[in-house]
């Protein structure tokens, strides 16, 4: 019994591990972002995304090119950890009693209070006249009901770091789904299942030009499924006893160069 009380402490440990490696990666991001926020310039066109570095002093070509320019990989982290522990918990239930309620109500109170909290200072504090503009009142309510992240106009609006939380909202509204192709298809085929959605909407997102959805369709939740699947995968091989790889050293740094090309 303490010994299996080991094992589970010396596994939260590694995913606390793994959780601060994703933090310091998006602060290191925001940082870079600051500093070069006023040397370079970045444009959208026709559905291309890109950094004019010409021109532009050594530092922040340096910094573009090393991984201070690919912290945005945290979030791709954090996603891998969401779905590994959310699935490793439905796995250790008796899954065929599985209350999805409990689920979502456990969600809902550890994510939602304490983001209402900091969203309506935001929106009141740089907004005064919230309640009158019409459309300042339709981007809070986009907040509110967790779908900011499908319109770049509200993307990015009262705070920038705001819509992974909303893509992650979606992809807990989605996780029935994924148990149904799990149980239908198999984990194996699920997976292949979703890095076919990744690449189908990379296609068609890349080939047309969708203007003011640039963001949204980038971060789309179908297209980010996989990351998030990749989760769900080890947790199905950890809890089968069987080890994808070893959570530390070298199979971490090979893992997330993986996720990184998704």
């Amino acid at each position: 019994m303490i010994e299996n009380q080991n094992t589970s402490l010396n596994h939260l440990y590694k995913m606390d591990v793994l959780r601060g490696i994703a933090i310091i990666a998006v602060y290191i991001l925001h940082c870079y972002m600051n500093y070069l926020g006023t040397h370079l310039e970045v444009k959208i066109e026709e559905g291309s995304y890109f950094v004019n570095l010409i021109g532009k002093d050594w530092l922040s070509i340096f910094l573009t090119i090393t991984p201070f320019g690919y912290g945005w990989t945290g979030v791709q982290l954090f996603l891998i950890i969401s779905g590994y522990l959310i699935h490793l918990s439905y796995l250790k239930s008796k899954s065929e009693n599985y209350d999805f309620r409990k689920f979502y109500i456990r969600r809902f109170f550890r994510i939602y209070p304490p983001y209402l909290v900091v969203l309506l200072f935001l929106a009141f504090q740089y907004n005064r006249d919230l309640l009158l503009n019409f459309d300042k009142f339709k981007d809070l309510l986009s907040h509110l009901l967790m779908t900011y992240n499908l319109h770049d106009s509200t993307f990015f609006s009262f705070n920038g770091a705001f819509w992974s939380l909303a893509l992650e909202v979606q992809l807990y509204l989605i996780y029935p789904l994924f148990l149904f192709l799990r149980k239908k298809l198999g984990i194996q085929n699920t997976i292949y299942f979703l890095l076919f959605l990744y690449l189908f909407f990379t296609v068609i997102f890349n080939s047309f030009y969708f203007p003011n959805f640039y963001f949204a369709l980038q971060n789309f939740v179908f297209k980010s499924w996989i990351v998030w699947g990749l989760g769900a995968i080890l947790a199905e091989n950890h809890f089968n006893g069987k080890q994808f790889f070893k959570l530390s050293g070298l199979g971490i740094i090979i893992f997330l160069i993986l996720v990184s090309l998704v």
